[in-house]
C-alpha cells in the first residue's frame, strides 16, 4: 500500500507542478561573450523544480564582483500565479547566521565589541541567582559565533520542557530565555572545547549585538551592514501566519500552502528570521569578499571570520571548519571558500563564496518530495559542477539594474 501511495503522490505532484512551469519567469537573459546564454543553469533549476515538486526559486551568480546571472523560476505564490523574481524576498532561515556573524564583526571594527569578551560582561553583568554551572561565566562572543559555547541543546522551541515553562503565560523576549538557561541549565561541554551547531547560541548573539550597539537587531543590521552594502528593504520576517509584501509563499509536499512568519519570531531574529532576495544576498557576498566594493570588513576581521576554530577543536576530515557565522570554511592554495545553508518547512536557501571569486545564491520556496538527497543538496552538487565548467563568463554586470 505504501508503494502505491508513493507512486500516486509523485505522479500527482509532477502533474500539478507541470501545469505551472510553462509560465516560468526569467530576468533579463545575460549573454556570454561568445554569444550563448548560460543555459546550463536554467536547465539545472528547471529540473530541480520539477523533480522535487517545488513551486519556485531564484538563482544569482557573481564573477569577480559582477552580477552575471540573476533569474527567477516558477512561482512565488501559486494561488495568484505571482512569478518568483530575483528580487523576491524570502526568509533566509539559517543563512541569517551569516548576516549575524558579519554584524558582530562590524561591531568589532567599530570598536564596540571584543570577540574575547564574555557573554556575561556584554549583557551588562545581569543578576543570575543560584547558577547551576558556573562555566557559563566563561562563554565568549567568539565561542557563540563558532557554535562552541557549551550548549549542544537548543532551547528555541526544541527543548520543549524549558520553552513551555517560560512561555506558559505568553510570548517572551529572547534575553529572558537566555538568562534563564544561563542560570538553570547545565552546559553540555566546557566552552571552547567542542563545536555543536546550535540555534540557541546564535539567538544569544541577538542580545550581544543589541547591547553592544545600543540598537535593536533589525535596525543595527540594516543601518550598519545592509545600507552600506547598497542593500535596502531587508527585514525580519513577521509573526506567524503573515506574509510581507513581495515575499515568496512557502509550500509543503503536494504544494500544500504553509503559513508565513515564524512561530517564535521574537526568539529567532539573529538565527533564522532575516528576509532578503538572491540579488541582495549577492550584494552581501560581494561586499564581504571585497570583489564588488572596498572590503566591508577590515582585513583583521575578515581573516578572523574565516580562521579555523581555535584548539582543541579539530579541523574536519575534509579540511573545513566552522567560520564566524558560516557552516563551512575551507582554505586552499586557490583561496578561501565559505558557505551557509538554511532550511525550514517551505524554505531552502544557500549562499557561497568560491576561491575563484565566484559567489552564488539560490532560494527554493518548497520543502519538496521526501527523497534523499533533498533539493538543496542536489542543487549544490549540480551547481558546483556547472560553475567549474564555465570558462567564458558574460561581459555584463546586472547589478546596474538592481
Amino acid at each position: 500500500m505504501r508503494i502505491l501511495y508513493s507512486v500516486a503522490f509523485r505522479a500527482v505532484s509532477i502533474f500539478v507542478i507541470a501545469l505551472f512551469l510553462p509560465s516560468i519567469c526569467f530576468a533579463q537573459a545575460p549573454q556570454a561573450s561568445g554569444g550563448a546564454p548560460l543555459q546550463q543553469f536554467d536547465q539545472i533549476m528547471l529540473s530541480l523544480l520539477q523533480n522535487y515538486n517545488v513551486p519556485g526559486g531564484a538563482l544569482a551568480i557573481c564573477k569577480d564582483g559582477k552580477l552575471v546571472f540573476a533569474r527567477g523560476y516558477g512561482f512565488a505564490e501559486l494561488e495568484n500565479r505571482r512569478p518568483f523574481e530575483p528580487t523576491t524576498y524570502m526568509s533566509l532561515a539559517s543563512v541569517t547566521k551569516a548576516v549575524t556573524g558579519v554584524a558582530a564583526l562590524r561591531l568589532v571594527d567599530e570598536g564596540k565589541l571584543n570577540l574575547d569578551d564574555t557573554l556575561y560582561n556584554v549583557l551588562g553583568k545581569p543578576r543570575l541567582e543560584n547558577v547551576l554551572d558556573r562555566r557559563v561565566f566563561d562563554i565568549t562572543v567568539r565561542q557563540l559565533l563558532h557554535h562552541s559555547a557549551g550548549w549542544a541543546s537548543d532551547f528555541v522551541g526544541y527543548d520543549q520542557e524549558t520553552f513551555n515553562s517560560l512561555t506558559a503565560r505568553g510570548p517572551i523576549e529572547f534575553e529572558k530565555l537566555l538568562l534563564f538557561v544561563m542560570a538553570n541549565k547545565q552546559l553540555d561541554y566546557a566552552p571552547g572545547t567542542e563545536c555543536h551547531y546550535s540555534n540557541f547560541q546564535f539567538g544569544a548573539l541577538k542580545s550581544v549585538i543589541e547591547h553592544a550597539s545600543g540598537q535593536d537587531f533589525e535596525s543595527y543590521v540594516n543601518q550598519h551592514v545592509m545600507f552600506p552594502m547598497g542593500i535596502r528593504g531587508n527585514r525580519l520576517e513577521p509573526e506567524r501566519g503573515r506574509y510581507l509584501a513581495n515575499e515568496a509563499h512557502r509550500y509543503a509536499p503536494m504544494l500544500k500552502p504553509l503559513p508565513g512568519g515564524h512561530p517564535n519570531g521574537e526568539l529567532t531574529g539573529s538565527l533564522g528570521s532575516w528576509e532578503s532576495s538572491v540579488v541582495d544576498m549577492s550584494k552581501f557576498l560581494t561586499a564581504v569578499d571585497g570583489t564588488r566594493t572596498k572590503p566591508f570588513l577590515s582585513k583583521a576581521s575578515f581573516d578572523t571570520m574565516v580562521a579555523p576554530v581555535p584548539p582543541p577543536v579539530p579541523v574536519r576530515e575534509n579540511g573545513s571548519t566552522f567560520g564566524l557565522g558560516w557552516d563551512s570554511v575551507k582554505t586552499s592554495p586557490e583561496g578561501v571558500q565559505f558557505a551557509k545553508n538554511g532550511g525550514v518547512p517551505g524554505v531552502h536557501t544557500y549562499i557561497e563564496h568560491l576561491p575563484n571569486n565566484i559567489d552564488w545564491v539560490v532560494f527554493f520556496n518548497g520543502t519538496g518530495i521526501s527523497e534523499k538527497p533533498n533539493v538543496l543538496v542536489s542543487a549544490m552538487k549540480a551547481m558546483h559542477q556547472a560553475l567549474s565548467d564555465v570558462t567564458d563568463w558574460p561581459a555584463v554586470d546586472l547589478f546596474t539594474q538592481y
